[in-house]
C-alpha cells in the first residue's frame, strides 16, 4: 500500500475510535484508480447498467430520491456502478478510491421503490463501500399483489445485494470487507432485521431505527385510523385538531422530568388523556367536539378485534395521527391479495380475520422474530433506536421486542430512545446522532451511533450513553443532550437544558409498558 493511503487509512480510524490495526491493510489496485471490473467477475444474475468513476473537483450532486429531494453532495473520489439481480433488483453499489476495509449496506423505507443516497453519501466520504436497493421495483409501480416482488420487498433483494457487493468489493480490491454493517431506518430498519433472523452471516453488525416489524399490522393500522374518521359525519380530525391533542399532552407532562423544555421525557408517565379537550359548548379551534374526541380516544388506544384482543399498543401522549385519506398499502394488501378484490370496501375490514389471512399471505415480511442467537453467537453487534414521539411506528413495539430478544441482550444489544423525536428524525428533541440519513456525523463513538457500533464489533467496546445534537437551519449545533441505553431514562440536574452536562442517565427498571404482548 502506498504512503499516501496508509495515512489516509489512520485518520479514517482515529475518527472513530479504531486503532490502525482494527482493519488489516489493503494492497493497491489498479481498479480503485478507475472504474473496471474484471471480466467475468460479476455474479451470476447481475447486470451492469453502468460504470463511471466520479472524480469531485469540489462536489459531486447524487439524483434525488424520496428521502434525498435535492439529491446529496458528495466530496470523495469512487467508483459507481449502477445495475440490477436476478433483472429486477435495482441497486447502486459505490466503491471509494481510499477503502476502509468495511461494508455498509444502506437500506430504505416505506414501500421502498427508491436509494437511499443519504447513507451511500455519508459511506463513501467516511471510506466504505456501500450498496443499497430498490428492492426490485420503482416507487408507483404495483408491487404487493406480485409473489415475486413481494417477497424482495420482504428480504430477498438485500441479501441478493449483500452477496453481489461483497464479490464486487473482492474484485475491485483484491480482497472482501473486513467487516459488514447495515443502516436504516423504519422500512429500513425491518430490512436489517430480516437479515439478522435469516441470514445472520451477511453482517457483523447492524445500527436499526424504528423499525416496522409487521407490515401487515401496520397496514392495518393505517386503515384503522381512516375508518374511524370516516364512520361518523364530523368526527374527523384535521391536522390542526390532531397537534391540539399533541401540543396538550406535552403541556401537562412536559416537566415530568422536571425541567419545562417542550419534550415529554418518558410518555408512559404522561396521564393526559383527551376527553380534556372536549368542548364544553360549540367547537373552537381550541377544544374538539364530542364526536371528535371518541374517534381520537379510539384511534389512540391499542387495536382490538370484535372479541376484546389487542394487536398493538395504541399511539402514547404527544403522539399525532394521520388525518384523513384512505392509504394505498392497506387497500392493496387486503383487498387485491386477501380478498383477491380490486373493487373492495374497506368498511368490510374484519382485523382478526382479515389480519391473519395477510400475516398467512406474507410470512417473510414478518420481522417480530425475538431469536438473534446465531447472529450474536458469531459476535454481531445491534444497536436499536426509536423516537418517543414517533407517529408511524410505535415507540413501545421496539421496546416489546427488545424485552424478549434472545439471547441475553446485554452482550449483544442496545437500544435508545429518544425523547422529542419523531419517526427516524424531526421533532422537538435532538435528532442527530449518527444514525441513518444523518448527513452530519461526527465520527465520535460518543455521540454517532455507527461510529459506536463500529467500535462495539471491531474493539470490543460497548456503548453506553450517547449524545445526541439539535441542529439550527444553518447546521449549526443549539443543543445537547445525553441517550441513555433502556430501560435508563434521563434525569435533569441543573444548569443550561442546553448542554448534554446538565443530565445524567439513572436506572428506571420500573417504566416499562405493562401492557400485555399484542397478538
Amino acid at each position: 500500500m502506498r504512503a499516501g493511503r496508509l495515512l489516509l487509512c489512520a485518520l479514517s480510524l482515529a475518527t472513530t475510535g479504531l486503532t490502525p490495526a482494527a482493519v488489516p491493510a489493503h494492497p493497491s489496485h489498479a481498479n480503485a484508480q478507475q472504474c473496471a471490473l474484471p471480466e467475468g467477475s460479476l455474479p451470476a444474475g447481475v447486470v451492469l447498467h453502468a460504470a463511471s468513476m466520479i472524480e469531485p473537483a469540489d462536489a459531486w450532486h447524487s439524483p434525488s430520491s424520496l428521502t434525498s429531494p435535492q439529491g446529496e453532495a458528495v466530496r470523495a473520489s469512487f467508483c459507481r456502478l449502477e445495475g440490477a439481480i436476478d433483472g429486477d433488483i435495482g441497486f447502486e453499489i459505490w466503491l471509494p478510491r481510499d477503502w476502509n476495509g468495511r461494508l455498509l449496506s444502506a437500506g430504505v423505507g416505506g414501500e421502498a421503490g427508491y436509494f437511499n443516497y443519504a447513507d451511500m453519501a455519508r459511506g463513501i466520504e467516511q471510506g466504505f463501500a456501500t450498496a443499497t436497493s430498490d428492492t426490485g421495483h420503482k416507487r408507483g409501480e404495483p408491487w404487493i399483489a406480485e409473489p415475486r416482488r413481494a417477497e424482495n420487498y420482504a428480504h430477498l433483494a438485500y441479501h441478493r445485494l449483500t452477496e453481489v457487493v461483497k464479490a464486487t468489493i473482492a474484485a475491485f480490491y483484491g480482497e472482501g470487507p473486513a467487516y459488514s454493517y447495515f443502516i436504516g431506518c423504519s422500512g429500513g430498519g425491518r430490512q436489517a432485521l430480516r437479515e439478522l433472523q435469516l441470514y445472520p452471516d451477511d453482517y457483523d453488525g447492524a445500527l436499526v431505527g424504528a423499525p416496522g416489524l409487521d407490515v401487515p399490522l401496520l397496514a392495518a393500522r393505517l386503515l384503522h385510523v381512516h375508518l374511524q374518521q370516516a364512520r361518523t359525519p364530523g368526527a374527523a380530525l384535521s391536522l390542526e385538531d390532531w397537534n391540539l391533542v399533541a401540543d396538550a399532552a406535552v403541556r401537562q407532562c412536559d416537566a415530568d422530568d422536571g425541567l419545562h423544555d417542550g419534550i415529554i421525557g418518558d410518555p408512559r408517565t404522561c396521564g393526559f388523556r383527551v376527553r380534556q379537550l372536549e368542548c364544553s359548548g360549540s367547537k373552537t379551534k381550541s377544544c374538539l367536539s364530542a364526536e371528535q374526541v371518541a374517534t381520537a380516544e379510539a384511534i389512540i388506544a391499542p387495536l382490538t378485534d370484535t372479541a376484546g384482543r389487542a394487536y398493538d399498543f395504541g399511539l402514547l401522549p404527544g403522539i399525532t395521527a394521520r388525518p384523513g385519506g384512505l392509504p394505498a398499502l392497506p387497500v392493496q394488501m387486503f383487498g387485491e391479495v386477501v380478498h383477491g378484490d380490486p373493487q373492495w370496501d374497506p368498511r368490510s375490514f374484519d382485523l382478526a380475520r382479515d389480519l391473519a389471512a395477510a400475516r398467512a399471505a406474507f410470512p417473510s415480511m414478518d420481522a417480530r422474530s425475538t431469536d438473534l442467537r446465531a447472529f450474536a453467537n458469531r459476535n454481531g453487534k445491534l444497536i436499536l433506536y426509536h423516537g418517543w414521539a414517533d407517529a408511524s411506528v410505535q415507540p413501545l413495539s421496539t421496546i416489546d421486542w427488545f424485552d424478549r430478544l434472545e439471547p441475553d441482550r446485554n452482550g449483544f444489544a442496545r437500544l435508545y430512545m429518544v425523547p422529542g423525536m419523531q419517526h427516524c428524525r424531526g421533532g422537538a428533541g435532538t435528532d442527530h446522532f449518527g444514525a441513518s440519513e444523518d448527513r452530519s456525523p461526527t465520527s465520535d463513538p460518543r455521540s454517532d451511533m455507527l461510529a459506536a457500533l463500529i467500535a462495539w464489533v471491531e474493539n470490543g467496546a460497548a456503548p453506553g450513553s450517547m449524545m445526541a445534537r439539535r441542529l439550527d437551519g444553518q447546521g449549526v449545533t443549539e443543543r445537547t443532550r445525553p441517550l441513555c441505553p433502556y430501560p435508563m431514562s434521563i434525569k435533569y440536574l441543573g444548569g443550561s437544558p442546553d448542554d448534554a452536562m446538565s443530565f445524567t442517565c439513572i436506572n428506571n427498571q420500573s417504566a416499562g409498558s405493562q401492557d400485555p404482548e399484542p397478538t
